[in-house]
């Protein structure tokens, strides 16, 4: 039967700690990048809550407006600082047992969420090498209260939130979007604001997560605010033409960032490497063979290959998605790896997982 595909999908929207990306696409089975936006909160230092205000969210419906989205139906990216994931061995499906309670309640247990009512799914993960009682999962969810402030918020502006998703999962579809193999293992690392975010994704599902805040950029930042006294606005207007490939950086501040970027990008390194060993040991059928680095500063010249050199392997800025333009902008953004999550957010309907 002949699957019909709609004219545009759902409006991806991820709501960062410092930027807001939105994204909507044009039907499959080959993707276009339809309409998309990409700009910064007012006011915000990556310090401030992680959940949009009614102040902002007037704003972001002007912008997509402008910018030729369609509808007004959403999927909105969880807030990663607010976000639980676990790893979880379940009963068999044939026991009977009522597997979505069991996995909420391990989930809960693990990061000690006592009574919080919470939402939650979870997906089987490929067999492991090691030998556990019954079968892998992973779980994630989100506080309910945390669910209902994001829809209340998006309501008044007559966008009609119809999932919240989960930024590991969201950037695991884009990268299919990409025409990637879903059965080879695949790293992604996320450079945010606030912290990096590590995904292992195996035969086509999220297998791992890891988010250390000690090495996102405001830890590069506050580096050399204290041994450089950089301020913030200083930072921010020179990491967008920052360059590693060049061997004379144009401007004092982008020597200092260019500099501090080095045992960075070796500790990014380091637990990508660890993270590759992890995947070896635990799913030797699926030989991590990729490594995506997505956000708006992985797309920075000559990160990638410095973080290569780092690693020891290839990695590479992930492109969005294929598209055929609608306008320069929307071209410019397709190889942006900063709109990855909400691609695959605008995806949801599309993609399974």
């Amino acid at each position: 039967m002949r699957r019909l595909w709609p004219t545009r999908s759902v409006i991806g929207v991820d709501i960062g700690s410092r930027w807001v990306k939105a994204a909507q696409l044009t039907g499959g089975p080959a993707y276009t990048l339809a309409s998309s936006a990409l700009y910064p909160r007012i006011g915000r230092d990556g310090t401030d809550s992680p959940v949009p205000d009614a102040d902002e969210l007037p704003r972001l419906r002007a912008v997509l407006n402008r910018r030729g989205f369609v509808g007004n139906r959403v999927v909105v990216a969880a807030p990663n600082a607010l976000a639980y994931t676990a790893v979880m061995s379940l009963p068999d499906a044939s026991s009977g047992a009522p597997l979505d309670q069991i996995a909420k309640g391990e989930l809960a247990r693990s990061h000690k969420l006592g009574q919080t009512p919470i939402e939650s799914a979870w997906w089987a993960l490929p067999p492991s090498s090691r030998n556990a009682i019954g079968h892998q999962a992973m779980a994630t969810a989100l506080a309910c209260d945390t669910a209902a402030a994001i829809v209340e918020a998006f309501d008044r502006v007559g966008l009609d939130v119809i999932a919240i998703d989960s930024p590991p999962c969201a950037t695991r579809r884009a990268g299919l979007l990409n025409g990637k193999d879903s059965n080879a293992g695949v790293v992604l690392v996320d450079l945010g604001w606030t912290a990096a975010r590590f995904t292992l994704s195996v035969a086509g599902v999220v297998a791992y997560h890891r988010q250390l805040d000690d090495l996102g950029l405001r830890a590069l930042f506050e580096g050399l605010h204290e041994h450089d006294n950089m301020s913030l606005e200083a930072f921010d207007a020179a990491l967008p033409t920052l360059d590693l490939s060049e061997g004379n950086p144009p401007t004092a501040a982008h020597a200092r960032i260019a500099g501090a970027c080095g045992p960075w990008i070796g500790r990014l390194a380091t637990e990508t490497r660890a993270m590759r060993t992890y995947a070896a040991h635990q799913y030797p059928e699926h030989v991590v063979a990729d490594v995506s680095l997505v956000s708006t500063v992985a797309s920075v010249p000559g990160l990638a290959r410095k973080f290569s050199e780092h690693l020891g392997a290839d990695a590479h800025a992930q492109p969005v998605v294929s598209c055929v333009a609608t306008h320069m902008q929307t071209a410019r953004d397709a190889q942006s790896p900063a709109l990855t999550t909400a691609v695959g957010l605008a995806a949801y309907e599309w993609i399974d997982g």
